[in-house]
């Protein structure tokens, strides 16, 4: 049996070896964070209009950008363009669908349109392919110069819109696919990129549609890229982008992780976890993920942060932040970035995530906490107790897609089949959305990829108001309420 002294010796060795190693872990930590914030007071920041968001990123990166409307298709281009350069674009594309013949008859051109009530307007049906004729594409183009006045600068002179979606090619739905794209041609706006709008829209490339989205089935979305300035192989990426209710109850970042790294493939990397935690931005409860991974004795960066969304909610949105590296193949470089300055910039542009203020939106909370979702978005106003009272619209008022309605109450849509429900509630001043429909598809329809559903404008029509006898004096979108939701 060991003699208690010596029993004592050895417990206290162990105790001071234990001492000793933590204390190290803490001054190795506090190195980092001192390091951290260093780096943080030099970094060079400018705020991004990405959507309805804005993110702090590295002055002076070189932006791309990708964005979606409804509406307008689910990749819209905006490109600087002089105005015969955008005659010979549209005229190119035209000849190219025209030289193209179909199997079913005629070419891929179904019908070209240049605008008769706006200017320097350019639409294309076509087929997608010589042997599909179940869906018409429309091509739309909008040529549109910089505005001029005191304090306006801008890089470029003008700037071409593409517009794209897919339509029933039938006479009614292409007539009024004109009529919407049309409408939000006129809407839209240029703005350099630089440019942080005061007023409620949908911020693009250089670009914004004013105003705000319908409940519901709306969509859209905006992705920020660039590579950080001074570092050319560090990326990142700033995403958000409106969700359905069964996406954003999807798996969240952290569980995708624990199953991602739970295959014996990744066990054989060497790896470092930096962190993985929830990590709130203001109102909106993310998960944040961090590492850096070794292989052939080159670190890489994988950081990523992740919101889920809410869905259908414009204001809360699905975001991602994401930086990573790259290197060109066969590359030995290693990271031109510390591990503290990757860290800092990260915390940084995260912290700095928030919607963008508008004089018609509330300030975020800073604090995390949970709270019950306003019962109107933000962004809409009701009017003052004495405001004057408008005259109100008769029951059977119909209006069409993209206008804007008059009258808070249960609309019904003139597609019964709209999958969004025949019946909805708009409040005054929301934009009439268009109908989504099932389209039905063969086998033979899914090995070409049509799509399981189409987008068409549509018709809306008053059916009852707040004050009819069994209606609420409050008709709310769908998915208002905010659901709990830890992440």
């Amino acid at each position: 049996m060991m003699p208690r002294k010596t029993l004592v010796s050895l417990t206290s060795l162990i105790l001071l070896a234990l001492a000793g190693t933590w204390g190290i872990a803490f001054a190795m930590k506090k190195r980092t964070e001192n390091k951290i914030m260093e780096y943080k007071q030099v970094l060079e920041l400018e705020p991004w209009a990405v959507g309805r968001f804005v993110i702090d990123i590295p002055k002076g990166a070189d932006v791309s950008y990708s964005q979606g409307y409804r509406g307008a298709g689910a990749d819209i281009e905006v490109f600087p363009c002089a105005r015969d350069q955008a005659d010979k674009l549209v005229k190119d594309r035209v000849e190219e669908l025209q030289g193209t013949r179909h199997l079913e008859g005629g070419t891929l051109l179904e019908r070209y349109v240049e605008s008769q009530t706006l200017p320097n307007t350019w639409i294309l049906y076509r087929w997608r392919d010589r042997s599909d004729k179940g869906v018409i594409y429309v091509d739309a183009y909008h040529w549109q110069a910089t505005p001029s006045g005191p304090r306006r600068s801008f890089q470029e002179s003008a700037y071409l819109f593409k517009f794209d979606r897919g339509i029933e090619p039938v006479d009614s739905e292409i007539q009024e696919a004109q009529a919407g794209l049309e409408d939000l041609f006129r809407r839209v706006r240029i703005r350099d990129n630089r440019d942080i709008p005061s007023e409620p829209g949908f911020c693009m490339d250089n670009s914004m549609i004013p105003g705000l989205p319908p409940d519901g089935l709306h969509s859209e979305g905006a992705a920020i890229t660039f590579a950080v300035p001074g570092h050319p192989d560090i990326f990142v990426r700033f995403d958000t982008t409106e969700v359905s209710e069964r996406t954003a109850a999807g798996e969240k970042l952290l569980a995708r992780v624990k199953r991602v790294n739970s295959d014996p493939m990744f066990s054989k990397l060497t790896s470092k976890e930096l962190r993985a935690r929830e990590r709130a931005v203001g109102d909106y409860k993310g998960q944040e993920y961090l590492e850096m991974i070794q292989e052939d004795g080159l670190w890489d960066l994988q950081f990523q942060w992740e919101f889920s969304g809410f869905g259908d909610r414009w204001d809360y949105p699905a975001m991602t932040l994401e930086l990573t590296n790259s290197r060109a193949e066969g590359s030995r470089a290693p990271l031109s970035m510390t591990e503290e300055e990757a860290l800092a910039l990260w915390d940084a542009m995260v912290d700095s995530i928030r919607i963008r203020p508008t004089p018609r939106t509330p300030p975020i909370r800073k604090d995390g906490a949970s709270e019950p979702a306003p019962p109107i978005p933000f962004g809409i106003t009701l009017p003052a107790p004495d405001a004057p009272a408008k005259p109100r619209s008769a029951l059977g008022t119909r209006l069409g897609t993209g206008e804007v309605c008059p009258q808070t109450g249960i609309w019904e849509c003139a597609h019964n089949e709209n999958l969004g429900g025949s019946k909805r509630a708009f409040r005054e001043g929301q934009i009439f959305q268009e109908a989504v429909l099932d389209t039905p598809r063969s086998w033979f329809g899914r090995l070409l990829g049509r799509p399981a559903e189409i987008v068409v404008a549509t018709a809306w029509t008053l059916v009852s108001d707040p004050d009819e006898e069994g209606t609420t004096g409050d008709p709310q979108p769908r998915s208002t309420p905010r659901p709990e939701q830890g992440s």
